[in-house]
């Protein structure tokens, strides 16, 4: 819909005149940031052999899962993707190379630190957990 900041909407924008990801000189989309760039296809693919799914964009964007569990885990996700993604741009910098394993791995941290307490998350906090087991055996 065009409201949130990526290389398609800078350049309709006129912030800037080109729409190319940094990283992988495709198209910069919502979509292309949030699951088709390189900087996020193995973060993804280790979601996908974690909880054994095959997430697509729709789930991505919609959070269109079966499960509440998941469906809070993809959001988390999605936020510190973006939230990175934000602080380069509004930066005026370049994400030049794809973000580490261990990039992701802090800031999930950081989420499961903080809302881990709280007893709606106190739930997830074995998955988030899990999953944070499954990045650092891939870094």
């Amino acid at each position: 819909n065009g409201i949130l900041p990526c290389g398609v909407n800078h350049v309709r924008w006129k912030k800037a005149t080109n729409s190319e990801c940094s990283i992988c000189e495709q198209q910069e989309s919502i979509s292309h940031i949030l699951f088709e760039c390189k900087n996020t296809t193995h973060l993804w693919k280790c979601v996908n052999e974690t909880f054994n799914i095959d997430i697509s964009i729709r789930e991505v964007i919609l959070g269109d899962l079966v499960s509440e569990e998941l469906n809070i885990i993809i959001s988390i996700i999605v936020y510190v993707i973006y939230k990175e993604c934000l602080m380069h741009s509004f930066n005026g910098k370049n994400i030049k190379h794809p973000l580490s394993i261990g990039y992701y791995i802090n800031e999930i941290k950081w989420f499961h630190k903080i809302y881990g307490k709280i007893y709606k998350f106190k739930k997830y906090v074995n998955s988030i957990k899990y999953l944070l087991e499954r990045f650092e055996q891939d870094k």
